[in-house]
């Protein structure tokens, strides 16, 4: 299970159609963009600039949520369930892995709205043996991989995710062992996601990889590898459900707003989008 609510720019026209027994879905593509400055980046100093990454998140709306007037330029944001699987656009465009959004709830906002990403509720199991690590600039990035797996009728969809722990506090869960996947087998955590496409270059041309990497905020451990209960030792951080900040929320966890209909002037770099 995971979920995840992303603020960002419908940078595609969604488009819309009929599916089952009469139920109506949109698809739309969301571009993400953070950085520029330090805020709870704390990788760098604070006196300076990041540059700038860009995510895109596939979202598939159904019945109701469907029905919400979702324009390309629109900021929006999207409240739902996540999933990596293949995503496509339409017949024309290309077939990639994606990180998918089934959204829940869509608002649509007005002014100059930050954008942001995070997961949340992310129960996954561990990939990798233990965390990796390598030294950035100020401090140590601890790296494990983790999956969630649909199981659809007979068939397995497994979603693979990169999640970062950093600094002392990552140093803290890999001393305990809590990223050792002989002592545990699944974790629960939030944090800051993002969903990125790379061009390298290759003895056989251009290649473009997906990466999808969770930043760690909250740490739990969800179940053992062991028996032994002794095992059960502090996770390192308590875990929460995420809830919005500011405003007064409403029955479904977002403040109030009003439809904008009216599309705000931004700049939307046909070439940069990789569907």
């Amino acid at each position: 299970m995971a979920k995840a609510r992303v603020t960002g720019t419908v940078v595609v026209a969604p488009i819309t159609g009929i599916v089952g027994e009469n139920t109506k879905f949109s698809k739309f593509l969301v571009s993400v963009k953070v950085g520029g400055h330090t805020n709870n980046n704390p990788r760098v100093a604070s006196n300076q600039a990041t540059d700038e990454r860009v995510s895109y998140f596939g979202v598939m709306s159904f019945g109701k949520q469907a029905e919400i007037a979702v324009q390309k330029g629109q900021v929006v944001e999207i409240d739902g369930r996540l999933e990596i699987a293949d995503f496509q656009m339409d017949t024309a465009s290309v077939t990639k892995k994606a990180a998918i959004i089934t959204a829940e709830h869509i608002t649509i906002l007005q002014g100059n709205i930050q954008n942001y990403a995070k997961a949340y509720n992310v129960l996954a199991n561990l990939v990798e043996q233990d965390a990796e690590i390598y030294n950035a600039t100020n401090m140590n990035i601890f790296s494990q991989r983790i999956a969630i797996n649909k199981k659809v009728g007979e068939t397995d969809y497994p979603s693979f995710y990169r999640v970062k722990f950093f600094g002392d506090r990552g140093q803290k869960l890999f001393d305990k062992q809590l990223l050792n996947k002989s002592k545990v087998k699944s974790i629960l955590v939030d944090g800051s996601i993002s969903a990125t496409y790379t061009k390298k270059e290759t003895e056989s041309g251009i290649k473009e990889y997906f990466n999808c990497e969770i930043n760690v905020g909250d740490f739990q451990v969800a179940s053992w590898a062991s028996n032994d209960q002794s095992q059960q030792q502090s996770s390192g951080g308590n875990y929460g459900t995420y809830q919005p900040q500011g405003g007064t929320a409403n029955a479904y966890g977002n403040t109030p707003y009003e439809q904008n209909t009216e599309i705000p002037e931004i700049d939307i770099d046909e070439d940069e989008i990789p569907f």
